[in-house]
């Protein structure tokens, strides 16, 4: 066999695995030297899969690479040439572990080696092949091969079954061919950076996910590139501390850039790296993801000098910190993840050799002396705590315990250390105040402790902070950085204000000396555990992985409950037919409906041909693990804008959180909107981290609003851009309201929902029974899930009206075109599209001044309004117009008049347009 290293080389797999674990793919060919325009991709979700030309081919799986590094480029890539039989060659390559690493894949490698020793390189020549052939992961086939292998993958056959029909047919020959050997791993290879492995708050987090991370189906590498200047934490495994090499920084840096390449990474994340670290490090062409774990005063660089394209995302401790940083960069996208910690064990206090005395107090700071942390002021705070107690008439005794070392190379640590010491001998109780150097078991320490207290002038998101809440032990904090959030989840959290005085901590600290233990245990788990971070932290490397690897979007994505009837899925429906027919692709997802049971808009989309995909139907599973096809969607076919329209306010904030680099809008429902997010924010989600509107609304473009009235709310609910585009409608023939009727026909469409307020028109009518000349009411609407028992008694309600209940139409208009009179009384509303159509009619209205149906009618020009919840004026105006033929035919003009002028189809479906830019 001689050299073949120009054939085309495919790295096939499924929209997931390419978007995720082809690059680490790619990086490892082009390593060898395979230009990049050689490399082609093979995707298994988009059938028919093209016949390749029928040319020699090598095929490779997403998620392998190539065992070593070669130092010549292109060596050892030789492919096979047809054998002297004549017969067409199928090549393979075995699986092999990584060195010094356990794999999820052992045993196919075991397999893998056990059928080389029995064929001895001949593959064909082993017994019982066809159903002992491990998944091939590395194959090179001629081109007659190549034709049948893509054949049998367009009619069904999976990669394993294709390569199975090959090896056993007479007509090819299988051999072994050794430079086909690949590794191979299912899971995201993640490289922690960090600059040393001292102890401190974001090597604790760095170390933590390192350790954590493969009990999330991931691999991982930890290296360090400096020495610690104080004491250290035990190095884990797989760790690699650079610092032992004895290079220079800048030598250092090119050994952890090679050795992430060694180890395959997926991504690379880094803490407490400079600017330029960073930028060497993404010389490897590997994404990567850095933590800001302090607010501005703490960084090391000015953000604002990063270069776009060296950091694939941006993660802050907390939202303190985001902001910040959203302050200095504009160009790289940033979320937040919470710290989260061990949750610790009640320990004894060996290690502090401290013995409590019953009637003591005991104040602890845990903190490495550095100015930041301000620890100078703790001794006064303790000694002013002192005295505040006594005047109460208390005869408990203050001490203070202070945890921590300074760095031994850090002048200004050194200098906060000495300014602690003169500030213990100046407060006058150097006997009650104890100086423990560093603490390796954090919980013996807090199990001595009555509250913990820090003075920091900024911190990002306290470790120390979490650790004692963890313990059931109170905090004094100032309100700096990421505390204000531990606060809203923890009540054992006190904040003061960052420049508070000795006597405000002390007045701080005697109300926590008043208060009971308290159980803050369960706030940390659910919020701060290290489980809620990891979790974080690896949904946001896969999206960053796979979001680097994102095309050009176009296109519209609408993201909607369901396709029911109803106002707001009727206007989704206008406004993607209408942007279908001028050429904009959309597409639709529903998160409410179920697969084999298409609502009736859903199928009518289907038949004008806008693709609706169907995720798991809400409440049946973990809308984070539900979205997943969504994001692999939006991830392989990137439309151009996202719309959120009605949909469920947990869903949009995950979706907002796990996608960027595409706006997003939010087109609000009306007053629901609030709601639904005000039901959220008082149960979050554990370990996501929006807590309001204007936390959700830093994540979008902007919000579309259906009324003006509603845009000064809606600005200062989620405080970013707001528009108001108004519902549009079809305009229809008007109708002749001056015919002679032998009855006068009242209508309404409306679901039957408690927030359509049908009862109210149900006593309305009763008030003017007696009133009204002979007349019929007609109520066009479904009965909404879950409101089976309202509609029960609303019939009650009604027994002994004229009141007939039609149930759900799609369309409502051979109703319309008979009624004298629409009544809209529901609310919330937006712009209800029921009034739209009764105005596109030609109807006059009676309506609730409630929401967008103030807008739709002008009170005595094209109907009448009356107050929300003012059932006797919504009877005295149902009567006034069912005596005045004249004046519902003046009302009706002017309704129809008014929705051609204001409300239109095609006026809406064009300010959509111009707002979501396609």
């Amino acid at each position: 066999m001689s050299s073949n290293q120009h054939c085309p080389i495919f790295v096939f797999g499924n929209n997931h695995e390419l978007l995720s674990h082809s690059p680490r793919t790619r990086r490892s060919l082009e390593a060898h030297g395979i230009p990049k325009g050689q490399i082609g991709v093979l995707n298994l979700d988009s059938l028919p899969i093209p016949s390749l030309e029928g040319k020699a081919a090598w095929f490779i799986q997403a998620g392998a690479w190539l065992p070593s590094r070669p130092t010549n480029a292109g060596s050892g890539l030789s492919m096979p040439l047809p054998s002297a039989s004549g017969r067409p060659i199928c090549a393979l390559g075995i699986t092999v572990l990584p060195s010094n690493e356990r794999s999820l894949i052992e045993a196919e490698c075991g397999v893998w080696l056990t059928l080389l020793q029995e064929s001895c390189g001949h593959i064909e020549s082993a017994n019982e092949l066809g159903g002992r052939l491990p998944t091939p992961r590395s194959f090179f086939l001629t081109p007659q091969l190549t034709t049948q292998f893509c054949s049998s993958l367009n009619r069904g056959l999976s990669v394993v079954e294709a390569i199975r029909s090959l090896v056993v047919s007479p007509d090819s020959r299988t051999i072994y061919w050794r430079a086909l050997d690949v590794h191979f791993d299912p899971r995201l290879r993640i490289a922690q950076v960090i600059t040393s492995l001292q102890r401190g708050g974001a090597e604790r987090i760095a170390i933590d996910l390192h350790e954590n991370l493969p009990q999330s189906k991931h691999q991982t590498l930890l290296l360090s590139l400096g020495a610690p200047g104080r004491q250290a934490f035990e190095k884990p495994a797989r760790a690699l501390d650079l610092s032992q090499l004895g290079l220079n920084r800048e030598s250092r840096l090119e050994r952890c850039k090679r050795a992430c390449q060694d180890f395959a990474a997926d991504l690379v994340h880094t803490h407490l790296l400079r600017n330029s670290d960073l930028e060497v490090l993404s010389e490897s062409g590997i994404p990567i993801t850095m933590t800001v774990h302090n607010t501005k005063s703490g960084w090391q660089d000015r953000l604002s000098g990063l270069k776009k394209d060296t950091v694939a995302l941006m993660v802050a401790c907390s939202i303190a910190v985001e902001e910040e940083v959203r302050g200095e960069v504009k160009n790289i996208p940033i979320r937040t993840v919470w710290n989260g910690i061990k949750m610790p064990r009640s320990e004894s206090a060996r290690e502090v050799h401290l013995q409590k005395e019953d009637t003591d107090f005991v104040l602890t700071a845990i903190a490495n002396p550095r100015p930041q942390k301000r620890l100078e002021r703790l001794p006064k705070i303790a000694a002013e705590f002192q005295r505040q107690l006594r005047l109460s008439g208390s005869d408990r005794r203050v001490k203070l315990l202070i945890a921590g070392e300074a760095s031994k190379d850090n002048e200004l640590a050194k200098d906060s250390f000495e300014t602690l010491c003169s500030a213990i001998a100046e407060c006058g109780m150097e006997s009650q105040i104890k100086m423990l150097g560093p603490v390796t078991n954090i919980g013996e320490l807090l199990s001595l402790t009555d509250c913990l207290v820090s003075a920091a002038a900024h911190e990002g998101l306290s470790l120390a902070h979490l650790e004692a809440l963890a313990c059931d032990v109170p905090v004094v904090a100032t309100d700096v950085g990421g505390t204000r959030e531990i606060a809203s989840k923890c009540s054992g959290l006190r904040l003061v204000h960052v420049e508070a005085t000795s006597e405000e901590f002390g007045n701080a600290l005697l109300e926590v000396a008043r208060v009971p233990k308290q159980n803050f245990r369960d706030a940390i788990q659910r919020d701060f555990s290290n489980a809620s971070m990891t979790a974080a932290y690896s949904r946001l490397y896969q999206r960053a992985i796979s979001s680097r690897s994102r095309g050009t979007g176009s296109g519209l994505l609408l993201v909607i409950n369901n396709f029911s009837t109803g106002g707001a899925q009727t206007s989704a429906r206008r406004l993607l037919t209408g942007l279908r027919a001028k050429g904009v692709g959309v597409r639709a997802v529903v998160l409410e409906e179920a697969r084999d049971f298409p609502t009736v808009g859903r199928q009518s989309l289907a038949s004008k041909g806008i693709d609706v995909m169907v995720l798991p139907c809400a409440g049946t599973i973990d809308p984070l693990i539900a979205i997943q096809p969504l994001l692999t969607s939006i991830d392989s076919d990137p439309p151009q804008t996202i719309v959120f329209w009605n949909a469920i306010s947990e869903y949009k904030l995950l979706i907002a959180d796990s996608v960027w680099g595409i706006p997003i809008v939010d087109v609000s429902p009306g007053e629901m909107l609030y709601s639904s997010f005000d039901r959220y924010w008082n149960r979050t989600r554990p370990g996501l981290t929006y807590r309001n509107g204007q936390d959700y609304g830093r994540r979008i473009s902007k919000v579309v609003v259906k009324y003006e009235a509603e845009r000064a709310t809606a600005e200062s609910y989620f405080g970013t851009e707001v528009h108001v585009v108004r519902n549009g409608v079809s305009i229809k023939p008007t109708i002749d309201l001056l015919q002679s009727k032998p009855q006068v026909l009242i209508g309404t469409v409306a679901r039957i929902s408690t927030q359509k307020k049908l009862e109210e028109l149900i006593e309305a009518i009763r008030l003017a029974q007696g009133k009204l000349p002979s007349y019929r009411i007609q109520i066009v609407g479904g009965v909404e899930r879950g409101s089976e028992e309202y509609a029960k008694r609303l019939r009650e309600l009604s027994h002994g009206l004229p009141i007939e209940w039609i149930g759900e139409k799609e369309d409502p208009s051979e109703y319309l075109a008979t009624w004298d009179i629409f009544v809209l009384i529901s609310e919330p509303a937006g712009c209800p599209n029921a009034g739209l159509e009764a105005m596109s009619h030609g109807l006059p209205l009676v309506a609730t001044d409630a929401g967008g149906a103030s807008e739709q009618v002008v009170n005595e020009g094209n109907g009448l309004l009356v107050p929300r919840g003012d059932v006797r004026r919504l009877a005295e105006a149902i009567v006034q117009l069912a005596h005045d033929p004249s004046l519902r035919d003046r009302y009706g003009k002017a309704s129809h008049h008014r929705a051609a002028t204001h409300f239109g189809e095609a006026r809406m479906i064009e300010e959509y347009s111009r707002i979501f830019g396609v």
